[in-house]
C-alpha cells in the first residue's frame, strides 16, 4: 500500500511538464523528486517535508530521522 505525498497523476503529469522532465532521463528525474522534497520542505518545514516525501506513519518517520541525523551531516561533509 502506497501513502504519501504523491498527487494525482493529472498533477503530477503537470508538475513534470513545468519542469520539462523527461522522467527517463536520470539527471530530470533527480530535478522533479528534489522540487517535490523542496516544496514538502517549504510547506510543511524540514523534518515534516522531509516525513512527507516518504508519507506517512511510523515508516515516515523513520525515514525522516535517518535522514536528518545520518544522512545529511554525511551530504554536508561532501560539501567541505
Amino acid at each position: 500500500m502506497s501513502t504519501g505525498p504523491r498527487r494525482p497523476s493529472s498533477t503530477r503529469s503537470f508538475r513534470v511538464e513545468k519542469l520539462s522532465a523527461d522522467l527517463t532521463d536520470p539527471q530530470a528525474h533527480l530535478r522533479v523528486c528534489l522540487h517535490d522534497l523542496a516544496t514538502l520542505i517549504k510547506d510543511r518545514g524540514l523534518h515534516d517535508g522531509v516525513m512527507g516525501y516518504n508519507g506517512s506513519g511510523p515508516a515516515a518517520e523513520a525515514y525522516a530521522k535517518a535522514i536528518l541525523n545520518d544522512e545529511i551531516p554525511v551530504v554536508k561533509s561532501w560539501l567541505g
